[in-house]
């Protein structure tokens, strides 16, 4: 399985969040709502499916990072609900793992956004800086397209700076992606 990563660049100490557009998944599986200034990053990573940040008129002297990754599994009879809740046990325990350099657990939240169960953790490294990853699974009539959205928050960071990491998860959208039949 091949894992793809999605990229942005977080800014300002995402203070401002003022939304300028909202960004569609290639495949049409979710939106999600950017920050003002915010804008398509060309010429992506290896592997990345789209690298989305500040523009280069907008300066900072932190650089915040999040990568989306996914993989996809056939399962013609998969559902929303038992992709929901195949996430639905994930705990900071298990949502934290391949983070080597954790220090401690920062905030975690399981919550269900547009019929989509998304987990999401931000973590404490031992150098300072904020990592943070949320997963979600999306249904398609083939299978399953599992995300994972990880986000270099950088250092330091305030509580309120890691509330809006997550008001940007919160800004994910599915309603229009998921088809009514595998709901």
């Amino acid at each position: 399985m091949r894992a793809l990563l999605f990229s942005a660049i977080l800014a300002c100490g995402l203070t401002g969040f003022a939304v300028a557009e909202e960004w569609r998944a290639p495949f049409g599986d979710f939106t999600i709502t950017l920050p003002e200034g915010w804008v398509e990053i060309r010429n992506p990573a290896p592997g990345e499916l789209v690298r989305l940040g500040p523009s280069h008129s907008m300066t900072s002297d932190r650089i915040h990072e999040c990568n989306f990754s996914y993989v996809e599994r056939m399962a013609p009879s998969a559902t929303q609900a038992g992709a929901n809740a195949g996430l639905e046990s994930m705990d900071a325990e298990r949502a934290s793992a391949g983070f080597p350099q954790m220090v401690g657990v920062r905030a975690f939240r399981n919550e269900i956004i547009d019929g989509v169960r998304v987990a999401t953790i931000a973590t404490d490294q031992q150098d300072g800086d904020v990592y943070a990853r949320a997963v979600f699974a999306v249904v398609k009539p083939t299978g399953v397209r599992m995300y994972m959205m990880f986000c270099n928050v950088g250092t330091p960071v305030e509580d309120a700076e890691v509330e809006q990491l997550f008001e940007l998860v919160r800004g994910l959208r599915f309603s229009e992606a998921i088809p009514n039949t595998n709901q």
